[in-house]
C-alpha cells in the first residue's frame, strides 16, 4: 500500500504559517484507481507532490510498502525508478522532439541508447502520438503534448502513476479523448491516483474521493 500516516503540512504564505494537512490519514490500496477532487486550494497537488517526494512533510510520514520515501537515501533515483507523473502543464523539453522527451527517462535509468528508442516508441504508439515523434513541442497541439507526456510518464512502466489535472488545460473534446486515454493506462500501474476538477472523469476511476481542508479524504458516492 501507499500509507499516509499522521501527515502534516504547513506552507509558508507572506511569512505566515498555513496549515495545509493537519494528521492525514489514508491508504491507497494496490491495484486500485483513485480520483480526488476538491476546490482550489485544498492541497490536491500539495497531496501528489508528497507522495513522489517532491515535497518534504512537516511532520509524519508516507509509507510505500512499508517504508517511508522521506527515508530513501536517493529520492530522485526512487522517483526515477517507481513513479510517473503527469501535470497540467505537459512541462516537455522545448528543445527536444517528441520522442527525445520520451527517451530522457529511460536514458536516466540507464538503458542504451537503441533500447531507450525502442521503449519509447512503443510508449508513444500505445499513447496514439507515434506519428509525431520527430515534432518539437511547439509544433504540437495541447492535447498532443499531454499524450506525449504520458508517454514519457509510463515509458518506465512505473509502479506508481500519479496525475494532477491532465485535461484541466485542454477543450472538451481533446479532454475526452485524453480522458479515454487516461482510464486505459490506469490499468498497467500498481497505483493511480488522479486530481481533478472533471468530475465526469473522476467517476470513472474505481473510487472518487473529496480533499477536504485540513487533509481529510471523504469517499463520494
Amino acid at each position: 500500500m501507499i500509507e499516509i500516516v499522521q501527515l502534516k503540512k504547513v506552507i509558508i504564505q507572506a511569512d505566515t504559517e498555513i496549515p495545509l494537512f493537519d494528521n492525514m490519514n489514508f491508504a491507497f490500496q494496490r491495484h486500485t484507481s483513485y480520483a480526488i477532487v476538491g476546490p482550489s486550494g485544498v492541497g490536491k497537488t500539495m497531496l501528489l507532490s508528497l507522495i513522489a517526494g517532491l515535497e518534504k512533510p512537516s511532520s509524519g510520514q508516507i509509507l510505500f510498502d512499508k517504508k517511508s520515501i522521506d527515508s530513501v537515501s536517493d529520492i530522485t533515483e526512487f522517483r526515477r525508478q517507481h513513479i510517473g507523473i503527469v501535470f497540467q502543464n505537459s512541462n516537455l523539453c522545448e528543445e527536444f522532439t517528441a520522442l527525445e522527451n520520451v527517451m530522457l527517462p529511460c536514458l536516466l535509468n540507464g538503458l542504451n541508447l537503441e533500447l531507450a528508442r525502442q521503449e519509447s516508441e512503443q510508449a508513444l504508439e500505445v499513447c496514439r502520438i507515434a506519428n509525431k515523434k520527430n515534432s518539437f513541442p511547439d509544433q504540437l497541439s495541447g492535447g498532443e503534448k499531454q499524450r506525449v507526456a504520458l508517454a514519457r510518464a509510463i515509458v518506465k512502466k512505473p509502479k506508481i502513476l500519479l496525475l494532477d489535472e491532465p485535461t484541466g488545460s485542454l477543450d472538451p473534446k481533446t479532454g475526452i479523448q485524453i480522458a479515454d486515454l487516461i482510464l486505459q493506462l490506469s490499468k498497467n500501474s500498481e497505483y493511480f491516483i488522479l486530481v481533478t476538477h472533471n468530475i465526469e472523469l473522476a467517476r470513472r476511476f474505481d473510487y472518487i474521493y473529496e480533499l477536504k481542508p485540513g487533509g481529510n479524504l471523504e469517499k463520494l458516492d
